[in-house]
């Protein structure tokens, strides 16, 4: 059975290593970045956690961004997203 948590196996590798498909919400892609160790469950309120990363997709309103971003965190390797590459898209 795959494992969960900070660099399971569901965080990383997922159809290889016979996951689920990610939802495709702020919570999932939220819940992956907890999972591969980029950010805290809870920081109480120091920022950088699941409810500030959840908030921040959802602030990114309805013209395709916040979609952008979740599909990005739920296609992409533990490694990368500590890079914060997919938080960048509409910075501009």
């Amino acid at each position: 059975m795959p494992t969960y948590g900070t660099r399971g196996d569901c965080a990383e590798g997922g159809a290889i290593n016979e996951c689920d498909d990610p939802a495709l919400t702020p919570e999932a892609a939220c819940d992956k970045m907890v999972a591969c160790g980029v950010i805290a469950r809870d920081s109480n309120d120091n920022g950088n956690d699941y409810a500030q990363c959840v908030d921040e997709i959802y602030s990114r309103g309805n013209d395709g961004t916040a979609g952008f971003i979740t599909a990005c965190i739920a296609a992409t390797g533990c490694d990368e997203l500590a890079a914060g590459y997919c938080f960048a898209f509409g910075d501009n």
